[in-house]
């Protein structure tokens, strides 16, 4: 009688089995590597699991302000307070009607409490939560009211980096509200058809560039003729025309005989028209690639691409409105802010 070498019940069973270990593990690694997110999305009980255990951490400046903190009311009921009021708003966000800003990037430290056993057995022995962990910044209050102070009443944004380091030292946007009052004026805010004070225009804005983005048009100028820019030469007129298409000098300046230096330094609108459509395109879309354009940026918390179009098929007259930062160039002064820190650190964006 012959012996059967391979049981298919058990073939069967082992297969089973490793396919169970292979998708628990799967599950594991992405619940690990997800674990922020995943604690921040407003379905996961956990969130109130931990909030019954452990009161929210705190949110601090690089001088050790507070930006955010909860306190405890005389119902025993806990409020989130935010000591600067507006003046933080969308950096640090809020941490009720959903999340935004620091609060939604740091949640999963803030509702979580890394204090030893000892303390935590303390604590219930004192019918108190548990502190929750606090998060540091680098945001700076004073250069942070300084930046509001120069925005004014004008919608826009302002962000300031250190250079070395990659330091987010101040964010502002306007229009902005008050987190410490976001119960009470947040339907309004939410139902206002123009109303955008809950948009972070600092990483979510997105704007015509303008004569910033010839930084952008030099670098692909510089990459396809290397030493040779020298030699560039231009009879600035006031105006650039291709066909029925024309590109003006800011009021019609006329800049005379410019190089590829001054082009740049006078902002010659109709010297960088005339290298825009000079551009190998399959080169300035590699600069733009290379640039971060349409790709995804080394920011954790959202913000939104921004938009260059340069292929085979842009005709020269487009190409003449990207050269200069307008047409259908969209920004956000975020990535904006990463190439210029970039250029200033000398070619390295930390």
């Amino acid at each position: 009688m012959k012996r059967k070498l391979f049981d298919p019940i058990a073939v069967t069973g082992i297969l089973f089995l490793l396919l169970f270990l292979a998708l628990a593990f799967h599950i594991g690694s992405y619940s690990y590597q997800h674990r922020m997110e995943l604690m921040s999305n407003s379905y996961n009980q956990r969130q109130k699991i931990f909030l019954a255990q452990n009161t929210r951490g705190s949110i601090y400046a690089a001088d050790d302000s507070v930006l955010a903190k909860t306190e405890t009311e005389a119902n025993g009921g806990e409020k989130r307070v935010y000591p600067y009021g507006e003046l933080f708003a969308h950096a640090v966000g809020y941490a009720d009607f959903g999340k935004s800003g620091i609060e939604a990037y740091a949640n999963y430290y803030l509702v979580r409490s890394d204090i030893s056993l000892r303390e935590k057995m303390a604590c219930e022995a004192g019918h108190k939560k548990n502190p929750g962990n606090d998060v540091y910044t680098t945001l700076q209050p004073r250069i942070q009211k300084a930046a509001l102070d120069a925005l004014g009443g004008e919608r826009g944004a302002i962000l300031l980096t250190e250079v070395k380091t990659g330091k987010i030292l101040a964010m502002v946007s306007r229009p902005d509200f008050d987190p410490n009052i976001i119960e009470q004026t947040w339907k309004r805010m939410k139902e206002e058809d123009k109303n955008t004070q809950l948009l972070n225009r600092a990483t979510i804005g997105l704007y015509p560039p303008g004569s910033t983005f010839k930084i952008v048009t030099a670098l692909a100028y510089l990459r396809e003729h290397d030493n040779q820019y020298q030699d560039y030469q231009y009879d600035c007129r006031g105006f650039f025309s291709i066909g029925k298409d024309t590109i003006r000098c800011f009021h019609g300046e006329r800049h005379g005989h410019v190089n590829f230096m001054t082009s740049f330094a006078l902002s010659c609108n109709s010297s960088f028209a005339n290298i825009g459509v000079h551009l190998d395109r399959g080169g300035f879309q590699r600069t733009l690639h290379s640039l971060l354009f349409g790709q995804p940026l080394p920011y954790d918390l959202p913000y939104s691409n921004s938009y260059a179009k340069v292929n085979k098929d842009t005709t020269d007259a487009d190409l003449m409105q990207v050269a200069i930062g307008q047409g259908t160039t969209l920004m956000t002064p975020l990535h904006l802010n990463m190439i210029t820190s970039a250029i200033a650190n000398g070619g390295t964006l930390w």
